[in-house]
């Protein structure tokens, strides 16, 4: 179920791009709108690589504004927010769902957690129909043309049983034509379907179809396939036209008006599949076509070429590194390198209210950011003796449960054992970082190589405690200093090896 969550987010993250690159080729296809329709097919085959791809190249001249990784189970699911790069927007929709979907101190499970579970399975099984849909349709116009008979070589057949003609096929798609369809108007279609073979827009359509399946929520997505197949006839209407050595626009359209009369009905619901259809726009379309002067094609090949770059990319966002953490190898760090909250002395001259505000002050959504995780770890250090110096953290990221580890090394005064405090520094771990399942606190004897070990799972201290949600413990330093003293009250009934 998680993979299926991530694979949720993780599409829904690629449709907000997406839906913003739809928007400026919408723009562009106004200022392209008497130029040939070639370079607004190729425009929409730039969305179509933004819904499909699950990365993008970062770049500071990238004109989408958002940026990648904006929607994540760790930031939905634990803050919960998203991260899109534009903070007015962020501001406002964190606000909401804070409000609607962020943790409540009476729930038994996190209210975000709930409803992105819910989401995934609605999307997969909203996709998993259209998909269904899509490919029924196509079993049943394939079906309905298996009875047909070659009549031009290699790919032309007839058949009665379509009353317009169409194109059907993947891997050797072919022309099938109505048995009673006049001749000139059978070398126009040929034609025009032969220019789809040969582009492969046949797959072009197959692969924006299943773009659709995957973002079948996202509206920008039905615009995108929509208009895309619209541009898509219009250009092979071109193609003919520049061909034909005389000016075929007249008899061109007729033939598009014979065809909208003859339209078949089982072609009309195949998505899958290539018909006559949006025959008005067609047919002005090819009325007033004019082979382009150069200087025309020049200028629209820059702005396909200036689109391309600008919105195949992504935003470089200051934030992304972070983002880069959350979800990398495992890291180990030296804690002198990333403590900046003082120095070990004056963190233990803290007073309990300056330490409990530096702890709330300082939580951290996501294990990850070795800054915040160091600050941390630094202000936990204060429960334990100040012979026991820290030697180095590291950081679980790879795979969930994420997890935190510290190491200290010291000798001890004869006596001294360190594992309740140990316990309740992990603890506190729990209690300000939010996306972690463990704290795993280590200390060694420098001189006789005695070890102690001390790891707490989220899942255990929850249970123990009768807490829900752990971060919520650290909200407010009252609330953090009532976390403390059940802590304590846990670790006098325990028994320590």
């Amino acid at each position: 179920m998680y993979g299926l969550e991530q694979t949720f987010l993780k599409t829904a993250d690629m449709g907000i791009g997406a839906a913003f690159v739809v928007v400026v080729i919408l723009f562009c296809r106004l200022i392209l709108k008497r130029a040939p329709k070639i370079y607004s097919y190729l425009l929409w085959i730039i969305a179509g690589i933004r819904f499909l791809l699950p990365f993008t190249i970062q770049s500071v001249i990238s004109l989408v504004p958002f940026k990648s990784n904006a929607l994540t189970y760790g930031k939905l699911a634990y803050i919960p927010a998203v991260d899109t790069g534009i903070d007015r927007m962020d501001a406002v929709v964190n606000k909401v769902i804070s409000n609607y979907a962020g943790p409540s101190w009476t729930s038994s499970i996190n209210p975000m957690q709930v409803y992105i579970v819910l989401g995934a399975l609605v999307w997969a099984a909203g996709g998993l129909g259209i998909l269904v849909y899509g490919l029924l349709r196509y079993l049943v116009l394939q079906r309905s043309l298996s009875t047909a008979v070659l009549l031009k070589a290699p790919d032309v057949y007839e058949t009665d049983r379509v009353a317009a003609p169409v194109l059907a096929g993947f891997w050797n798609p072919r022309i099938y034509l109505p048995i009673d369809m006049p001749q000139e108007e059978a070398g126009y279609v040929i034609a025009h379907e032969r220019v789809h073979k040969r582009r492969k827009d046949h797959i072009i359509k197959l692969i924006a179809y299943i773009a659709v399946v995957l973002h079948w929520y996202n509206p920008f997505a039905w615009i995108f396939f929509f208009l895309m197949v619209k541009d898509m006839e219009m250009s092979c209407d071109e193609a003919v036209m520049r061909m034909m050595p005389n000016d075929i626009r007249k008899d061109y359209s007729s033939t598009l008006l014979a065809l909208a009369m003859r339209r078949s009905a089982v072609l009309s619901f195949s998505p899958l599949a290539f018909g006559e259809n949006n025959t008005r726009e067609r047919v002005n379309n090819v009325l007033r076509y004019k082979k382009p002067m150069l200087w025309v094609a020049a200028a629209c090949c820059v702005v396909l070429v200036g689109a391309a770059c600008l919105l195949l990319t992504g935003h470089a966002g200051k934030g992304d590194a972070k983002e880069t953490q959350e979800v990398g190898e495992d890291r180990e760090f030296q804690a002198e390198s990333v403590v900046d909250y003082g120095n070990r002395a004056g963190i233990h001259t803290m007073t309990d209210k300056e330490w409990l505000n530096a702890l709330c002050t300082d939580r951290n959504p996501y294990v990850g950011d070795a800054s915040a995780d160091g600050r941390l770890l630094g202000l936990v250090s204060r429960l334990y003796p100040e012979e026991m110096e820290r030697t180095g953290m590291k950081l679980q990221t790879t795979e969930e449960p994420y997890g935190i580890s510290d190491t200290y090394e010291g000798e001890l005064p004869e006596g001294t054992d360190p594992k309740p405090a140990m316990y309740k520094g992990a603890a506190i771990l729990l209690a300000t970082i939010s996306n972690i399942g463990s704290a795993c606190l280590e200390w060694k004897d420098g001189t006789e190589g005695e070890g102690v070990q001390v790891e707490v799972k989220r899942a255990d201290l929850e249970q123990a405690l009768g807490i829900a949600d752990l971060y919520a413990e650290s909200e407010t330093p009252e609330r953090m200093e009532q976390f403390m003293t059940a802590v304590d009250d846990l670790v006098k009934g325990m028994v320590f090896d």
